[in-house]
């Protein structure tokens, strides 16, 4: 049986794609063994790259391996943030419901959670005005390379197409109150690219600008920050007035 070290030798393109998941579960493993919290953590990162983030994924090809609906191997109030950018609709109720325990137990006592993901409410609103930003909306599908021939594809592309068909479809209520489940507080709404937290300013990068219209960006600390009580009133995020962060890039199917 081949040890660690040398699955970590071979060259990329001759393990398989399970093989490279486990390596980069190993990778992660030693990468906290030998360094020191707070962490930064994304999950769902795909190829994106920032410095001071340890950025994980499910994709075969990502440099840290991590299933966030499974156990995380941070150490308890180890990690000082936790961004998933368009991650949680991908993934189960319960899926959810689990990474959102998983995160809780992981972050430190004034950490800060930040989920951006489709929001129903407000997809809801375009397809039902049926005006300027539903046309933009469809555009952009077709862009994409999705199919989009008439309104109701605003709501199709959104819940059906880019993977999002296995997972959940979420608005602010119900996301607010899987947070509070899961030992949140002081759960805000946001618009994307903002917040009161530098650190998780202009972050999104698998968004369109016509996104700002139909997306849902919530950020939360745990409830042991004293913050308030689990489930606590919600609050919004007021604008930061700084830089809308990074050129979004065209969205497209997640790996």
């Amino acid at each position: 049986m081949r040890s660690r070290s040398e699955w970590l030798k071979r060259p990329w393109w001759k393990i398989s794609h399970g093989s490279r998941r486990r390596v980069g579960s190993v990778r992660l493993h030693r990468l906290i063994a030998h360094s020191s919290p707070p962490y930064r953590v994304e999950v769902g990162a795909g190829p994106v790259r920032r410095e001071g983030w340890i950025q994980t994924d499910v994709w075969w090809g990502a440099w840290y391996h991590l299933d966030a609906t499974e156990a995380w191997p941070f150490r308890p109030g180890s990690v000082s943030h936790v961004y998933a950018d368009n991650v949680i609709e991908h993934v189960s109720l319960d899926g959810a419901r689990a990474l959102l325990r998983h995160a809780a137990r992981a972050l430190e006592a004034n950490g800060r959670i930040r989920l951006v993901t489709p929001d129903v409410e407000r997809c809801a609103r375009v397809y039902l005005e049926r005006g300027e930003l539903a046309q933009a909306q469809l555009i952009a599908h077709r862009n994409a390379g999705t199919r989009a021939e008439h309104c109701v594809d605003v709501l199709r592309g959104v819940f059906v197409e880019y993977g999002h068909d296995a997972g959940y479809a979420w608005d602010f209520d119900s996301l607010s109150a899987e947070l509070g489940a899961a030992g949140f507080a002081a759960i805000e709404r946001c618009e994307l690219h903002e917040s009161n937290d530098p650190l998780l300013q202009g972050l999104e990068a698998r968004v369109l600008p016509v996104d700002r219209s139909t997306m849902l960006a919530v950020e939360a600390t745990p409830a042991r920050a004293g913050a308030g009580s689990a489930g606590s009133p919600a609050r919004s995020c007021p604008p930061t007035g700084g830089s809308p962060g990074p050129h979004p890039r065209p969205r497209k199917p997640r790996p």
